[in-house]
């Protein structure tokens, strides 16, 4: 497989330009101008398929009098078809007159690769608009692609044939409205006109870090911090975000990564929540703050996972899920706690289909934080029991097991017992109408999905009930 895009936290080049205006940098009406120059600034960025805007972040605030004051740093997320109606909103609100004197535009960005596939990438270009002494707008680009060359070193020249020409056509067309366009260049490339080059030492192209992080004749798709390497996405929602990886310092540790919006609970309590430790379950590496650097997130939770742990793909053999639940069972009574979170997805087998972990820290981080946009979250089918869908009840340990014998349901049939989608799911729970499994093991899964918590097995009772059937 090709290498894909890997993002660091600094730039590998940028290009800027500027536009002459008259009034102050404190100006309202030159916010006006400067949303305009990032506008078309975008657009031709857009046609390209190099910026389809998703976030737009307000700072560097002033007063009228062109007086700096601190002002937090203000978010906007959604698409530039309202930009400047939505930054003016914003500004209105600030009772001191303040305006902001930088205006930061991120979002995906299409990388092809030489295979054929297309990944959509987050925050590879920016735009940044400035104001001072004249309009400027920086064009910054973070993803490798473009180079002939990944940031590891190796020659790339069918990739970089396939998205570096919609990079130069797009700055040329950018060029003609902001005059001059004056390329910089950084610590991890050079620009020259509208073109990147690695940069070289004594002919060679100097990478970005040691070979020990590429694995399987690959690059990873995201280099996020000294800590983590990102791998390809595995599935996103509205304002959330799950990465595969593995850890800089031990790129034989495989890792999964939860990026989201920033949650409302204090971080001292979300570690307390999440931060259990119990044998069967993926540990937590950490809990904190995303980079600013290339990620639209801003909370973010690293899981350990077992080397070549994988979600099993359903529907399996029924034997094979039974060993699974019974391990799972049997990690869930571990625990001695709620668990939550667990659905197939949060399941993870070894090579040989044998359970490895349980990583059920995702879904329930995901649903504490809130959504950037309308639209489902990246696990969007709900597995909790009757108390917790149907009556608001906080969910327990007799949840857990409700939560596990449904998805050993889907494990087998790969489909949830209740339903599709949530309109379909609650009303089947408080109905008790769910579909069920055939022979002794829908039988065993039929007493851990009845509505009344009281009734349900324990988790090591379901665990007996399955190695019975073993």
């Amino acid at each position: 497989m090709d290498s894909t895009v890997m993002i660091s936290g600094l730039e590998l080049a940028s290009w800027w330009g500027r536009r002459p205006h008259a009034h102050a940098a404190s100006s309202r009406d030159e916010l006006v101008g400067l949303l305009q120059l990032c506008r078309d600034t975008t657009a031709c960025l857009a046609r390209a398929e190099l910026l389809a805007p998703r976030s737009i972040t307000l700072s560097e605030w002033v007063t009228p009098g062109g007086e700096s004051i601190d002002h937090p740093a203000t978010v906007l997320h959604g698409d530039l078809d309202d930009l400047e109606a939505r930054v003016l909103a914003e500004v209105e609100r600030d009772p001191r007159g303040a305006v902001p004197t930088e205006i930061v535009i991120g979002g995906t960005t299409r990388i092809v690769e030489a295979s054929g596939v297309d990944w959509i990438l987050d925050n590879i270009v920016t735009v940044t608009g400035t104001q001072s002494d004249h309009h400027l707008v920086n064009i910054a680009l973070f993803g490798d692609a473009f180079l002939p060359s990944d940031l590891l070193g190796a020659p790339q020249p069918e990739r970089h044939a396939l998205n570096a020409p919609r990079l130069q056509r797009a700055l040329a067309e950018i060029a003609e409205a902001v005059s001059p366009l004056s390329p910089t260049s950084t610590k991890r490339a050079e620009a020259r006109g509208f073109e990147v080059h690695n940069l070289t030492s004594n002919g060679h192209v100097v990478p970005l870090a040691p070979s020990a992080l590429r694995r399987d004749g690959e690059a990873s798709s995201l280099f996020v911090t000294d800590q983590v390497i990102l791998g390809p996405r595995l599935r996103t929602g509205s304002g959330d975000e799950v990465r595969a990886g593995y850890l800089a310092r031990a790129p034989e540790t495989a890792v999964l990564v939860t990026l989201t919006t920033r949650h409302a609970m204090p971080p001292e309590r979300l570690r307390e929540e999440l931060a259990f430790e119990a044998e069967g379950f993926a540990p937590l590496a950490w809990l904190g703050d995303a980079p600013e650097d290339g990620i639209p997130y801003e909370d973010v939770l690293v899981e350990m996972l077992p080397h070549g742990a994988r979600v099993p793909p359903a529907p399996l053999p029924p034997a094979q899920a039974i060993a699974i639940g019974v391990a799972c069972a049997e990690a869930i009574e571990r625990a001695g706690r709620w668990v939550g979170g667990i659905c197939p997805e949060t399941i993870y087998v070894d090579a040989d289909g044998r359970f490895a972990a349980l990583a059920p820290r995702g879904p329930r981080f995901i649903a504490t934080a809130p959504q950037r946009m309308r639209g489902l979250r990246s696990y969007p089918v709900p597995y909790e029991g009757h108390e917790v869908l149907a009556l608001g009840h906080p969910p327990t340990r007799a949840s857990d097991v409700f939560s596990l014998c449904a998805t050993l349901h889907a494990l087998v049939t790969g489909k949830h017992p209740f339903g599709a989608n949530l309109g379909e799911i609650v009303p089947r729970v408080i109905a008790g109408a769910g579909d069920r499994l055939p022979g002794p093991l829908g039988d065993v899964l039929a007493r851990g999905l009845v509505s009344d918590p009281a009734r349900r097995p324990t988790a090591a009772q379901l665990a007996a009930q399955l190695r019975a059937l073993a």
